[in-house]
């Protein structure tokens, strides 16, 4: 009808052709016209004036068109028709230029009306039309300047939720057309330009394209379609107008689209924005009739990923009926692209799927299936660098219009992240059914049958793992089972989400459990147990926990032993604020009850410790207590607990703890005791902590509490006994008063001091008093009263000095973070003996002697500790064996950030028995290869091994020793390599009183000295063969293999009856042993 349209318009024009020049003439006959016209159309056309500048040449001004109602369908304040030739007989006309300034069109609507105003001035000249014969008319150039649109449908029948057609304007219309051809109902043309801008923003800059319409079809050629911000091209566009015919054949088709669309082009047409920068290619073929559409040879790029296939729908119109089939694939999806496209387009996504996707990695997909209004059938292939996905994906819509799934999974090589959150999982396989409903944490409700296959979780690969049942909303009813060789494990019971708490009722059994080989338990590879659990309760977690867990048949192996726990039992209670928890078992109980909340007891001690310490301001939650809080807890048998888990710590039977808090009373009692805790060998023995009164909460006089242990020691040198502390503790200040006391009262000692806090980061720790007394070597005593302080991150030490006689020790300076924090630690004069106060050398009938001068100064103790050294020891003796002066330096090198080492012994006959050699310390480094350099030996005499000999068989020993040993390892665990040259060495077995003479090398490895075919004599210079090797860990726990080879006899016992009544006259031996 549009068409027919601009048919008319043609007509009307090419008629004034004839108007003669005269303008009354021309008035006349404008006036005549509109008079046949209107009485024709039955219309109110008006035509203001017409100027015929020649016979060619023809002006229209103010043409006016009404509808019905007398609004304005079309008005063109100026038409320019400059013919170029015409001829009536064969009904052919020529037209150079037909051009129209200004034009306003106006397509109206009224309410409840289903035709436009227009639609009767069309009908009246199409029926014209088709009286009239045909005709021919060729245009060189039609063209509208300045042209104004607007849209205005008040029906109520035309309605979109995503654009606004209903009233919409355009404006600054400008379209040329070249070559014009109508001839027997059909038109074709070269479109040059057309572009507008409408009301919304959108702003075609232009539209170029070969043109053919006639009564049944439009087709576009070569279109050529730009925006400022997009481009459109597609090589064929065709329109069928036969509406009623194209059920089954092509309504519009698009042929090799081209296309670089951006959403700011969307925004400016649709109501809901998108993305603003977001921008699209889009490739394809198009066709579609009424009942179809086909997308062919689709490819989509956004950024850097790419999508392409295929889409096509039938019975599109009728969502009843409609149905698809698709084929889609993806070879390149980047994340940082799909990121964007959900964040920058407020895409909803179901959180679980979006905690998901931010896992991944570039991906690649393909899906392909079929569906309709009711149901989709598909498959899956999931491609990425954390596992691959394929498998069936089907949707149906129920009676109730939820959507229904099916999920038929096959996963391979699985990231264990992507599932596991908070368990370090490696890549598994798996297989899943899933049938089901929602998406959404709140609705989802789903049933699961299947299994994990290669499930590596703490570097061990399970069997299958088994899982069965039902999720609703937020719970789970089923059960899973773990079946493996290390391992049977059956889960039966429901948990649920839904609620504040979480809901538990479920059983757990466990059996045959490897720990060890499922690498739960590094420390026991051979540790298994097995138990049996049920429990019953509410929360989100232990904090606010109500109900009971049972644990029975608890058992364990480890190294071929068998050991019943027993049954492990817990219960928590509440009822208001009253909260009643106990726990039972063979290990550990304990009784914990009163009006408090566990999640706020953590801010109930806050809120005691600020009102101790007010200034320390980093209680943030600080609650006050209720009313009461008990506590009573028994250690039974920790050791089968600490056996497995701390196999460093051991705690005595009997070990007990309570507590007891009422706020109403004002009381904080607190005791502790137990009959000894061994920490790695540190012993502490009979361990008492109470408070000797009834503290008084809200009392000013402070809290006062007392330590009480009868001895510390370790397994070879400390020992300090009767120790007692008394610590007082009163708004923002601990004072407290230790001292240690022997049972011979030979050895005693005091410390006196005051710990005030500031803030948090600043505090103050004066020590008022410090003597050691030990009655061979005196009174050591601190000189006035030294602070140590803490503040900006720094701790400031300010003439801590211990003085006893002409021995002094001190520490000066500061410890933090950069090297202008020094700290200097003197020593002058110390004799060593002074070591057996806090080192217990005389248990084991050794002594230690020398006198020691030093410096050594500290830097950023805190961030890159650095230190430099000059220590000497003078008159060094260990036991009665003289060994000389021991002198060692080090100093820090800042280009290769390491210590040079350097020192060595000289014997009391100046002789230089050690040297370091380019020795280096590397704190960076891996520990194999922190210490780096060489030991020398020169005629070292070895006779100050002895102590460390098992002396009730073996004596004496002397030696010369020379060559050198490798350096490595770190000061911890030292490592020596190389050789030695042992000559006039010699040892004594003591219990047969007889000697030997050794000349041999000495092999030294990591862990062990070996000689191989050592030369030995006895005392009567009868020679032997020996080889020996002694192995040890760190040079502890050592083992001593030694094989002796006599080719004569050899002199091995040599005792009088009064040495050794066992074994006693002389003994001679050969052979080999």
């Amino acid at each position: 009808m549009i068409f027919n349209l601009f048919e008319f318009s043609i007509l009307f024009a090419i008629l004034f052709f004839y108007l003669f020049r005269i303008p009354s003439i021309q008035t006349k006959l404008a006036d005549q016209f509109t008079f046949f016209l209107n009485k024709e159309l039955n219309s109110e056309i008006k035509l203001d004036k017409v100027v015929l500048k020649s016979f060619e040449d023809l002006q229209i001004n103010n043409i006016l068109i009404p509808d019905l109602n007398g609004d304005t369908i079309l008005y063109i304040p100026k038409t320019r028709i400059k013919i170029k030739n015409f001829d009536f007989l064969d009904r052919k006309f020529e037209i150079s230029i037909l051009k129209l300034d200004n034009p306003e069109v106006i397509l109206k609507r009224k309410k409840g009306n289903d035709k436009y105003e227009f639609e009767f001035l069309l009908k009246t000249f199409e029926k014209k039309q088709r009286e009239s014969g045909n005709y021919e008319i060729l245009i060189d150039q039609f063209s509208i300047e300045k042209s104004n649109f607007h849209h205005l449908d008040n029906s109520g029948l035309l309605k979109s939720q995503n654009i606004d057609i209903q009233d919409i304007k355009f404006s600054n219309i400008n379209l040329t057309i070249n070559n014009i051809i109508f001839k027997d109902n059909s038109l074709t043309s070269n479109l040059e330009e057309f572009n507008f801008l409408n009301d919304k923003g959108f702003n075609l800059s232009n539209l170029k394209s070969e043109l053919y319409i006639d009564s049944v079809h439009l087709g576009l050629f070569d279109i050529q379609l730009k925006t400022p911000n997009s481009s459109f091209n597609s090589k064929e566009f065709n329109l069928n107008f036969m509406l009623n015919d194209t059920i089954n054949n092509e309504l519009y088709s698009f042929k090799n689209i081209n296309s670089d669309l951006s959403s700011i082009d969307y925004n400016a047409i649709f109501k809901k924005e998108i993305d603003p920068l977001l921008n699209i290619s889009i490739n394809t073929d198009i066709s579609s009739s009424n009942n179809s559409i086909d997308l062919n040879n689709l490819f989509i790029k956004y950024l850097n990923s790419e999508l392409n296939g295929y889409f096509h729908v039938d019975h599109f119109s009728n969502s009843d009926s409609t149905n698809y089939v698709f084929d889609l694939k993806a070879n390149k999806i980047h994340k940082n692209d799909l990121n964007k496209l959900i964040k920058n387009n407020n895409l909803i996504i179901p959180p679980v799927i979006l905690k998901k996707i931010n896992k991944l990695n570039n991906f690649q997909f393909s899906i392909s299936g079929s569906g309709g209004n009711s149901f989709l059938k598909s498959k899956l292939i999931f491609k990425s660098s954390i596992g691959d996905i394929k498998g069936d994906l089907d949707f149906f819509k129920n009676n109730l219009l939820e959507i229904q799934y099916h999920l038929n999974i096959d996963a391979e090589n699985i990231a264990g992240n992507l599932l596991f959150d908070s368990i370090d999982v490696n890549n598994f396989n798996a297989h899943f059914e899933i049938d089901g409903t929602g998406l959404y944490k709140e609705d989802i409700d789903f049933k699961i049958n299947g299994y994990f296959s290669d499930f590596v979780l703490n570097n061990y690969n399970y069997d299958d793992v088994k899982l069965s049942g039902a999720f609703k909303n937020r719970s789970f009813d089923g059960k899973m089972e773990l079946t493996d060789q290390f391992i049977h494990l059956d889960f039966n019971g429901n948990i649920d989400l839904n609620e504040s708490s979480t809901n538990f009722d479920f059983y757990l059994d466990v059996k045959d459990a490897y720990l060890g080989k499922l690498g739960l338990l590094s420390a026991h590879p051979d540790f298994k147990c097995s138990f049996k659990s049920y429990l019953n309760g509410a929360g989100r977690n232990f904090e606010n926990f109500t109900g009971f867990f049972d644990i029975n048949d608890i058992s364990y192996f480890l190294k071929d032993n068998r050991y019943e726990v027993g049954d492990i039992k817990f219960s928590s209670t509440k009822d208001n604020f009253y909260n009643d928890l106990s726990l039972s078992s063979d290990i550990i109980s304990f009784k914990i009850n009163g009006d408090f909340l566990i999640d706020e007891l953590k801010g109930n001690f806050n809120y005691l410790a600020s009102n101790i310490f007010p200034n320390l301001k980093h209680y943030n939650n600080q609650i006050p207590f209720n009313k009461s809080f008990d506590l009573d807890l028994q250690i039974h048998d920790f050791s089968l607990f600490s056996s497995i888990f701390f196999p460093d710590i051991i705690l005595a039977n009997k070990t007990q703890l309570k507590i007891a808090i009422n706020n109403q009373k004002n009381i904080f009692d607190i005791r502790f005791n137990s009959e000894f805790i061994d920490l790695k060998g540190f012993t502490f023995n009979n361990i008492e902590f109470k408070s000797p009164y009834i503290n008084n909460l809200n009392s000013d006089s402070g809290l006062f509490f007392q330590l009480s242990i009868s001895d510390f020691t370790d397994d070879d040198l400390i020992s300090f006994k009767n120790i007692n502390l008394n610590s007082f503790l009163k708004k923002n200040e601990i004072k407290s008063k230790l001292n240690w006391k022997s049972d011979d009262s030979l050895l005693y000692g005091e410390i006196k001091s005051d710990l005030l806090l500031n803030t948090y980061n600043d505090f103050e720790f004066k020590m008022n008093d410090f003597f050691i007394y030990d009655s061979s070597i005196g009174y050591w005593n601190i000189m006035g009263k030294p602070t140590i302080t803490y503040k900006n991150d720094i701790y400031t030490v300010d003439s801590l000095a211990l003085f006893n006689n002409n021995q002094a020790l001190s520490l000066n300076g500061n410890i933090g973070t950069n090297l202008s924090d020094s700290l200097v630690f003197n020593v002058k004069d110390f004799n060593l003996n002074n070591l057996q106060v806090f080192f217990d050398f005389k248990k084991n009938n050794q002594n230690i002697n020398g006198v020691l001068n030093s410096q050594i100064n500290f830097q950023s103790l805190l961030k890159n500790p650095q230190f430099s050294s000059d220590i000497k020891i003078k008159n060094f003796k260990y036991d009665d064996f003289k060994l000389g002066e021991i002198n060692f330096y080090s100093n820090w090198n800042e280009v290769n950030n390491h210590f040079v080492l350097n020192g060595g012994m000289v014997n009391e006959n100046n002789h230089s028995e050690i040297s370091l050699k380019n020795c280096y310390f590397f704190p960076n480094n891996e520990m194999t290869s922190k210490l780096q350099g060489e030991i020398g030996f020169n005629q070292t005499n070895i006779d100050f091994l002895n102590p460390f000999l098992p002396n009730a068989f073996l004596d004496d020993l002397n030696g010369l020793v020379s060559g050198n040993l490798t350096l490595s390892g770190d000061w911890s665990e030292p490592k020596f390599n190389g050789v030695l040259n042992l000559k006039n060495g010699s040892l004594k077995l003591k219990e047969y009183n007889t000697s030997f003479n050794i000349n041999t090398d000495l092999l030294v490895y990591d862990n062990s000295i070996e000689i191989t075919d050592g030369n030995i004599t006895d005392e009567l210079n009868i020679p032997g063969i020996l080889t020996g090797k002694y192995h040890h860990n760190n040079f502890t726990d050592y083992s001593l293999n030694i094989s002796l080879d006599f080719s004569s006899p050899m002199l091995v016992i040599n005792n009088t009856y009064s040495e050794n009544p066992y074994y006693y006259g002389k003994l001679f031996m050969t052979g080999f042993t």
